[in-house]
């Protein structure tokens, strides 16, 4: 469980979301970030309780999708480490809760692949309890001041992705 909560935190990495909204004052993003978040974790339960059928459909093994998860992570998390976070322009409508906090800031393909592999491997239960930290976790970092401590710790999580990500794939690797 401790893997499944460590890496949706990761993935989401509140601190990246704060420093990608924060263009727009800490006051002005409650709104957007809150229906943002709400939107994101519907999606999100969604992938996770079809998770198996998901995996079926597409005709993939577990081990197959935990590879390829593991793939995505590295990328992204390489990502963030390498590349400076250019923040969204400012939020000035109900609609920016849709786009651009709900997507492309919160929903994350490194999220969404790691939400329908536990859902299809740890169960759905599981799946909401790792989702709900990651969410909660936004949904408090989001309003955040950028600044150093906030690039640093979107960083350090975005290392911590690539590590997980490594772990996915050698997992699945020694599972196949």
């Amino acid at each position: 469980m401790w893997f499944l909560l460590l890496s949706a935190v990761a993935a989401s990495n509140p601190p990246r979301v704060a420093e990608l909204l924060s263009a727009t004052p800490a006051h002005d993003r409650r709104r957007p970030l809150t229906v943002g978040a709400a939107i994101t974790a519907l999606v999100f339960i969604a992938a996770a309780g079809l998770g198996t059928q998901i995996l079926e459909l597409l005709e993939l093994s577990d081990e197959t999708w935990r590879i390829a998860t593991g793939a995505v992570a590295v990328l992204a998390g390489a990502r963030v480490v390498l590349a400076p976070l250019r923040p969204v322009p400012a939020l000035g409508r109900d609609a920016h809760a849709v786009v651009p906090v709900a997507f492309p800031v919160m929903l994350v393909p490194e999220l969404l692949l790691l939400m329908v592999l536990w859902g299809a491997t740890e169960g759905f239960g599981a799946s909401v309890v790792a989702l709900a930290v990651a969410i909660g976790g936004v949904r408090l970092w989001g309003t955040a001041d950028s600044g150093a401590v906030t690039r640093g710790f979107a960083r350090l999580l975005a290392a911590f992705l690539v590590v997980v990500g490594i772990g996915l794939l050698v997992a699945g690797i020694r599972d196949v």
